[in-house]
């Protein structure tokens, strides 16, 4: 799954270099959307003079881009996010809510399909404590007790990870 930078502008989804580089090494990102985010840093920083920068906005080649990311980190003395520390946990957060939400968008009308879809995502974000409750193998929860169809239970469940969806992106805009 490849997703845009423009979704995350449209839920006022906050992104950086950070964002970037964990969207990249999940292996989220097309080049061009790397490509697209340092030509946006250089319009809204003009006094940038970062040659990596400029590498990027004008076409790196694939294989190049995380080590151009690298150096860029260094050029403008940010922390390198490395999995399992805060900033790398929080960026993570915010590529897993834009693919729950692109596949939320993608399956609307094919729930067992989307619900599928959810647990493939809780594998691979290394399945991830909060998304348990929600996902086929947990336990059935309180919430399923007057569901007397599986019908219901699928939409209750659906319904169910649409709330965590949402909470999940007020949260992230919270941070």
């Amino acid at each position: 799954m490849n997703l845009e930078l423009k979704v995350m502008r449209e839920h006022n989804i906050p992104y950086s270099w950070e964002t970037i580089y964990v969207g990249r090494k999940m292996n989220l990102l097309k080049p061009e959307v790397v490509e697209h985010y340092a030509l946006e840093y250089l319009e809204n920083n003009p006094k940038c003079t970062d040659p990596y920068i400029a590498e990027l906005a004008f076409g790196a080649q694939d294989t190049e881009i995380n080590d151009i990311l690298e150096k860029i980190f260094k050029d403008l003395n940010l922390k390198l996010p490395k999995p399992g520390d805060i900033i790398w946990n929080i960026e993570k957060r915010k590529w897993r809510y834009l693919v729950l939400n692109d596949l939320l968008e993608k399956y609307q009308e094919k729930i067992e399909e989307f619900l599928r879809k959810f647990d493939e995502v809780y594998c691979d974000f290394d399945h991830s404590e909060d998304m348990e409750p929600y996902v086929s193998t947990a336990p059935v929860s309180e919430l399923y007790n007057d569901v007397k169809t599986e019908k219901e239970y699928l939409e209750t469940r659906l319904n169910e990870i649409k709330k965590f969806i949402e909470d999940e992106r007020e949260s992230i805009r919270a941070v």
